[in-house]
């Protein structure tokens, strides 16, 4: 890959696309049409992250897709295309899966990190969908930042697998396999795929009240059958939540809600003793308030034993600048707010902001004065898609 040539796959961009699942219009009256669009991501993230709780940096770049989409009914859409990540400030780029931010290596592609793009989706009807490839992850599966971080809708490489949808106006429920790691015979890598299950059941979202509850489970697998050359364990962990949910719609444009939540939280290592914890819960209470073009977020988290392997490290008992430091007891003050400072049907530019204070910040190892870490960032998605012709 150290020879890695850009030119020809630019050159053959224009058969390349993307698809989203975001509405059934995709799929109507689209028989035998061929289509051209282009997907485009922004992002800077400034970090500052105090002690031993988690690494601070700055993360600032784009994300570039551009895609033909073919429907060879109105239900079954194939989609290729390439995707182009660029980090500001480097020609060298780790050739490996991204999950977040990636380690250095020898192993690289120059000028940008460039993967295939490659998606089939079936609308199966009215409320069910299913795609096999690339799967769609610009909604963070629903979950929140406690257990995913939005960031890695941009750092994480597009996941692939199977994603199967259903959504109707009291239920909803997704379920997806994201295949991370595959393993050829006597392979060094050890197989590893991520498997999840989340949604809600909400009573009429149109009404001034209403009330929902939310849930997701997560199961996380690393090993296999043909990783013959290495001695180490099968490991399983599961990761979740359940939650309560309360919103009142005020129907006005600077108040158009308030959303009040609880979750609980959980983890478990399944297999070997390999997290540092055997298992772990939270409990993370939320008073949300949102209006046309803001939202707004404060809350409060506790948690003993935690791992949150996907969501912030502010929301685990792990420091994640240390592998042997951990808090006995994760007692956390947590604000959000974001405005959308342009959007249009195909346009978003958003400011964000998130705080963090730790009310005990001692560890197993230090006692760590009571700090403030936050996040600040600007972030834009535009994508837009024009027909071309019918065949």
């Amino acid at each position: 890959m150290k020879n890695f040539s850009m030119k020809p796959l630019f050159l053959l961009a224009a058969f390349f696309s993307f698809f989203s699942l975001s509405g059934q219009q995709d799929f109507q009256s689209r028989e035998k049409d061929l289509s051209f669009g282009i997907d485009v991501s922004a992002l800077f993230n400034n970090h500052e992250f105090k002690r031993d709780v988690a690494y601070g940096y700055t993360l600032g770049g784009m994300r570039l897709l551009p895609y033909l989409s073919y429907a060879f009914t109105n239900e079954i859409n194939l989609s290729l295309g390439v995707n182009a990540l660029r980090y500001w400030g480097t020609n060298d780029y780790p050739y490996a899966f991204y999950l977040s931010v990636p380690e250095y290596g020898e192993d690289k592609q120059r000028g940008m990190h460039v993967l295939p793009y490659m998606r089939l989706s079936w609308q199966i009807n009215d409320k069910t969908s299913l795609v096999i490839g690339n799967l769609d992850n610009s909604s963070c599966h629903g979950l929140d930042l406690a257990l995913w971080n939005p960031e890695l809708t941009f750092s994480q490489d597009y996941e692939e697998g199977l994603q199967l949808r259903y959504e109707s106006k009291y239920f909803s429920n997704e379920v997806w396999l994201s295949w991370q790691n595959f393993n050829f015979r006597n392979d060094v890598d050890r197989e590893s795929f991520l498997l999840g299950i989340s949604g809600d059941v909400n009573t009429d979202y149109s009404k001034r009240h209403s009330f929902f509850l939310d849930y997701s489970f997560m199961w996380q697998h690393h090993g296999g059958e043909l990783d013959t050359l290495t001695s180490l364990p099968l490991d399983h962990w599961i990761n979740g939540n359940f939650g309560l949910n309360y919103m009142l719609l005020f129907g006005k444009r600077n108040l158009y809600g308030l959303l009040f939540s609880l979750d609980w939280l959980y983890c478990k290592s399944l297999r070997n003793d390999t997290w540092f914890f055997k298992a772990g819960n939270g409990l993370f209470f939320k008073l949300s308030a949102f209006g046309v073009k803001y939202n707004a977020r404060i809350g409060f988290y506790y948690s003993e034993d935690m791992i949150s392997f996907y969501g912030s490290p502010f929301f685990s008992n792990l420091a994640q600048r240390n592998p042997q430091e951990y808090y006995p007891q994760n007692k956390l003050l947590y604000s959000h707010f974001d405005y959308s400072i342009y959007r249009r049907e195909s346009t978003d530019i958003l400011l964000s902001a998130d705080v963090y204070y730790k009310l005990d910040s001692k560890t197993n190892l230090t006692q760590e004065n009571r700090n403030i870490s936050f996040s600040l960032g600007l972030s834009a998605r535009l994508k837009t898609e024009k027909k071309i012709m019918k065949f």
